[in-house]
């Protein structure tokens, strides 16, 4: 992927100005590229991310969702497919994936705050984290 195939497109509803490079790799291995936009912001996402739902023009959260999910929904259901699952294990699936990734995010926050349970979270904690530039 090119820069001038980057630069100038729209990611959601922000113009894409400037990239910078990232040592960073995704789980998967995947390379991480910086994004700077319009807004003066720089967006960390993965290069896949970037190629899949930058667009020509200035678009909704909502589309950039559509366009992801179009490509990760054929990955999941193959991945399904490959392990023989029914629709009684994708069920049971969908709820241990909903219950690991809620226990991921309470333990990630926690750690975050440095405390053992979220609800220790104070609120003020959280109003310096939503309103920090």
């Amino acid at each position: 992927m090119e820069n001038q195939n980057i630069i100038g497109k729209w990611y959601g509803s922000y113009e894409i100005k400037d990239l910078a490079d990232s040592d960073k790799k995704t789980f998967l291995g995947d390379e991480y590229i910086n994004i700077i936009l319009d807004n003066g912001k720089t967006e960390l996402l993965p290069k896949k991310v970037i190629e899949i739902v930058m667009t020509e023009t200035k678009s909704d959260f909502t589309d950039k969702q559509d366009k992801l999910f179009s490509v990760i929904i054929p990955q999941i259901l193959g991945i399904m497919a490959d392990y023989d699952l029914t629709m009684l294990d994708v069920q049971s699936l969908m709820n241990k994936l909903d219950m690991s990734l809620r226990e991921n995010y309470k333990q990630a926050v926690a750690k975050m705050f440095d405390k053992d349970d979220e609800q220790m979270i104070s609120l003020m904690q959280l109003q310096e984290i939503l309103t920090k530039k």
